[in-house]
């Protein structure tokens, strides 16, 4: 970890420009791109490796096993409807400031009891329209994941997690067994989930400081979440939080106009009534 990383226990970090921080914090919405179409599109055939070695290496004459692996080798061929907010861990990092806030920006802080929640959604449409006391709560299907990485190589070794996951007693095996449909149903979405958390967790090792965690939303409701087309041409969907709940803190960036920064994150912060505290970066930007 770089020197100026300074891990945190219960903030996340979102690093971004002033002009996508007002943008969010005004629309109360921030954006979770399709995952085939981030900045580093290997990562999907990184972790379907990874995923599909360790479970080839796994000591079993068990069927499952030649089950799972078909399913993991299907995520080859199609496209995993996977939308992803990429946080960090790192509170005032160089190496984020230079790769997403180039010409200075902000980190918005948010705080990781409510990501870890989820961000919410209006459930009155899947109660059939009932009025209730409270529509908008934590949506279920955001997980939240820290990433692992692999060695400089790419390499990283997931026995111990694919024996954890899908063969420990009592899990898939024993599911994959079972004929009842009912059971077959809660196994096959059950495993769905659990290959494409474990592939969306895994990053190469070279981007390691960036200490990433992600909120991640798997076959977002249409309904919920419409699937739109951004400036540089990749999908997205849009998730809703509470700036004055969710954001702890943000931090300015070392480099650009700084003050100018710093005004208009003050002056969203007033027109809000939001309560983040503001922190300008300790680094000594050298360009």
């Amino acid at each position: 970890m770089a020197e100026e990383c300074k891990p945190t226990t219960d903030i996340l970090y979102h690093y971004t420009s002033i002009e996508a921080f007002r943008k969010i914090v005004e629309s109360q919405k921030i954006r979770a791109t399709r995952y085939d179409q981030m900045n580093d599109a290997s990562e999907v055939k990184l972790g379907i490796d990874n995923l599909l070695e360790a479970v080839k290496k796994h000591e079993t004459d068990d069927s499952f096993r030649d089950y799972l692996i078909s399913g993991i080798e299907g995520y080859k061929e199609g496209t995993l409807e996977v939308y992803i907010l990429s946080l960090s861990d790192a509170a005032d990092s160089l190496d984020q400031w230079r790769a997403y806030a180039p010409n200075g920006g902000v980190a918005i802080g948010f705080d990781r009891k409510m990501v870890k929640k989820g961000f919410l959604c209006d459930i009155t449409r899947k109660i059939g329209g009932q009025q209730v006391k409270n529509p908008i709560g934590p949506d279920l299907n955001n997980r939240l994941m820290r990433c692992q990485y692999t060695d400089k190589k790419g390499y990283l070794d997931l026995r111990s997690v694919v024996e954890e996951r899908f063969f420990k007693p009592n899990s898939y095996g024993a599911l994959f067994k079972r004929k009842e449909s009912i059971a077959q149903s809660i196994f096959s979405a059950s495993l769905s989930v659990m290959i494409y958390q474990t592939i969306c967790s895994i990053k190469h090792g070279a981007y390691a400081s960036e200490m990433e965690f992600r909120c991640v939303n798997y076959r977002p409701d249409p309904d919920d979440y419409p699937v739109k087309l951004s400036e540089t041409n990749r999908f997205y969907i849009e998730m809703t939080f509470v700036p004055k709940v969710f954001i702890k803190e943000v931090w300015i960036s070392p480099h650009g106009d700084r003050e100018a920064c710093e005004r208009a994150v003050a002056f969203f912060k007033q027109k809000g009534d939001l309560r983040f505290s503001i922190k300008n970066s300790e680094i000594p930007f050298r360009g």
